[in-house]
């Protein structure tokens, strides 16, 4: 296997806080509810794979 790796490729993430009510409160997220911010915290992740894949 011949891979030569690429910094630029690799990304680190911490708690995305997936399911948390409260945060949505403590941090002033922009989110009605937990779906809402669950839905788009996963469209960002799937959008920003996508852009990377494409480079």
């Amino acid at each position: 296997m011949n891979y030569k790796f690429d910094a630029s490729r690799v990304f680190f993430t911490s708690d995305t806080h997936f399911n948390h009510t409260n945060i949505i409160d403590y941090c002033h997220r922009p989110f009605r509810n937990i779906y809402d911010m669950n839905e788009t915290i996963i469209a960002n992740w799937n959008n920003l794979e996508q852009c990377c894949r494409a480079g």
